[in-house]
């Protein structure tokens, strides 16, 4: 049977009545299939400054559920992982068809939970007004591949939950495994079918489980996923909006390696990137080498390049080193890092005005 449907959703509202205070708006960026996309603000391409008038908005019109059409070709994990699911498949009119509806944009919110560090411990805690938070988890994944974990139940309350850090024997090499079930069981108790819950984890299964680095997750409430993220669908069936919050948190370590770019001493040129060791040769064209790289799957040295000390301060960063090295300069400022940051083109997007 085939059903037609319309979705319209929103990246912040304009109106008034259900404007979170002091919220500025955002854009819905990316999407899959076809949409009528409105993003004010947006103007030959480029996108200006995000403000309170900015309401990004998609639609999608007589979309068929069990529809013809096949999915793009892909080999990419982040794509075919939510493909597996038992789901019948989505087409529009011109013959788009997916199992799902992909949609991503940016925005300037603030997440209903905070956390900060206090000396050696963390404090963690629901933003006030903020809707209650229940379960979280704090993680800690390392290089080699151990992690250690913590389950914390919030259950609402607004006193601050105060942390250490781990100890040597909270890391085991099976940790990330039992993170990922853990929040496999609490995406189901939340609404999601089971492979609905596996493939959400799989999509992200480099930046949650593989990438390193210290981060809490914590499951949205729906009210909040309403209020910010609006959705509307044809008939207004059933719906489950489960949503995943993640926030990375700078370490001492990270803190360190910033200090050690910001004194120098800045690498004279990309040259100095592309000498081989052994017998391997750099390929600067590779493509495919260049992907598993900014992926995370492929590392400098095992493409044979030698890189020099300060850069490689730069790539231990790990998956948010831009943002990092940005916000050092704008908090501690050197001539050393500005000079880095110029040198190998990190500068921030300017918005066209």
């Amino acid at each position: 049977m085939l059903q037609c449907l319309a979705v319209s959703s929103n990246l912040f509202t304009s109106q008034s009545s259900t404007r979170p205070p002091n919220a500025l708006g955002g854009w819905l960026t990316q999407f899959f299939p076809d949409a009528e996309a409105e993003a004010p603000g947006v103007k030959a391409n480029q996108f200006g400054p995000l403000t309170a008038e900015t309401t990004g908005r998609l639609t999608w019109s007589d979309l068929r559920i069990n529809g013809r059409g096949e999915p793009p070709e892909t080999t990419e994990p982040v794509w075919l992982a939510p493909r597996k699911v038992e789901a019948q498949m989505v087409a529009t009119p011109k013959g788009e068809a997916e199992k799902f509806l992909f949609y991503r944009g940016v925005g300037h919110l603030e997440a209903p939970l905070t956390v900060r560090r206090v000396a050696d411990k963390l404090e963690i805690g629901r933003r006030e007004g903020a809707v209650p938070i229940g379960r979280l988890w704090l993680v800690d994944i390392c290089g080699d591949g151990t992690a250690a974990y913590r389950v914390l139940d919030q259950t609402g309350a607004e006193p601050l939950t105060t942390l250490s850090a781990f100890s040597e024997e909270a890391y085991s090499a099976d940790a990330a495994g039992r993170l990922r079930e853990s929040l496999r069981t609490a995406l189901v108790a939340d609404g999601l079918f089971a492979d609905e819950a596996e493939a959400l984890l799989e999509t992200w299964k480099l930046s949650y489980f593989e990438s390193a680095g210290l981060r809490v997750f914590f499951l949205v409430p729906r009210a909040w996923t309403d209020r910010y993220l609006p959705l509307a669908i044809t008939g207004d069936p059933p719906t489950v909006r489960t949503m995943v919050g993640r926030i990375e948190l700078v370490t001492p370590a990270q803190r360190h390696l910033l200090a050690e770019i910001a004194a120098g001493p800045v690498p004279d040129s990309w040259k100095d990137l592309r000498q081989p060791t052994d017998a391997v040769t750099w390929r600067a064209g590779d493509q495919k080498a260049l992907g598993d790289l900014l992926a995370g799957r492929r590392t400098f040295a095992s493409l044979g390049v030698r890189i020099p000390k300060t850069y490689q301060r730069y790539l231990d960063l790990g998956r948010f080193r831009n943002a990092l090295a940005l916000d050092e300069l704008a908090r501690r400022p050197t001539p050393e890092l500005a000079g880095f940051i110029e040198k190998f083109h990190l500068t921030a997007y300017r918005p066209r005005l």
